[in-house]
């Protein structure tokens, strides 16, 4: 049986994960390294992001829960329909919630009605970019006009980048350029969907806000992330062979997919 609702690689954890597991020594006899400095590096190199602005976690949702219990907003404003871990976030500080409803008028993409609506005293808005589950995308350009206004009216921007690897053209839907310029942005990602591990349990996030960051970094556990889960990280983020063809792999079917619609009488 295959659980649609799960959206990940079809390829499956990479090789090298696998490989090195396998002749893994015993590293549980070991405490992992609490600030996952390897990792860190690795993630530095990747992104050609400093260090100090990167922070690993459980999981994208414990780095949600993390920020959310840091900055603890009163007001927050959603676009949906999204990932409906976002308002049980916010729901345990007693932020008041706004939903911004993406319509299917305009194939979900989000307008410049947003910019509005923004101006309604706000202290936090939350974006999936791609967005689950619309896939709709929010270009760079895009996304500088909303920090820009979003900085004018003192509110901090979350964006989930956890669907990003499967964009054609991530570097122009990013937002991982703009933490070098913005400090009222931070963007999540995680290993489940991409690299096809929800298992392990590894997530990171990039923000120019170091203040921030140590706020987060305070209410972690030390032990959060194994090192199993770290070992595998830093093997999946080098991966250059397996990142490559999950995203030809993924053109091609997107394509293939797209063409039998058109091309089926149940959607004419």
């Amino acid at each position: 049986m295959l659980d649609f609702s799960v959206f990940s690689n079809p390829l499956g954890v990479p090789a090298a994960v696998t490989d090195k597991f396998l002749r893994q020594e015993m590293v549980s006899e070991c405490y992992p390294d609490p600030d996952c400095n390897l990792l860190v590096s690795c993630l530095e190199e990747k992104y050609k992001v400093s260090a100090r602005y990167i922070i690993c976690g459980n999981g994208a949702d414990d780095l949600l829960y993390r920020l959310v219990f840091a900055m603890k907003p009163k007001r927050a404003i959603i676009v949906e329909p999204t990932f409906e871990e976002y308002s049980r976030a916010l729901a345990l500080v007693d932020c008041e919630i706004s939903h911004y409803q993406l319509k299917p008028e305009n194939r979900f993409c989000l307008d410049a009605g947003i910019l509005s609506a923004l101006q309604d005293n706000f202290d936090m808005m939350f974006l999936c970019n791609p967005n689950n589950p619309t896939s709709s995308c929010i270009s760079l350009d895009d996304m500088r006009t909303i920090l820009d206004v979003c900085k004018e009216h003192g509110i901090y921007v979350m964006v989930d980048e956890t669907y990003i690897e499967f964009v054609e053209d991530v570097v122009h839907t990013s937002a991982v350029s703009l933490t070098a310029y913005y400090n009222n942005i931070i963007i999540l990602r995680g290993t489940s969907k991409f690299f096809a591990a929800p298992g392990l349990r590894l997530g990171y996030a990039i923000t120019g806000n170091e203040d921030l960051l140590r706020n987060m970094n305070q209410r972690k556990n030390p032990w959060m992330i194994n090192s199993l889960a770290a070992i595998a990280g830093e093997l999946m983020f080098q991966d250059d062979e397996y990142i490559q063809a999950t995203r030809d792999l993924i053109s091609t079917e997107r394509a293939r997919c797209y063409q039998t619609m058109l091309n089926s009488k149940r959607f004419h």
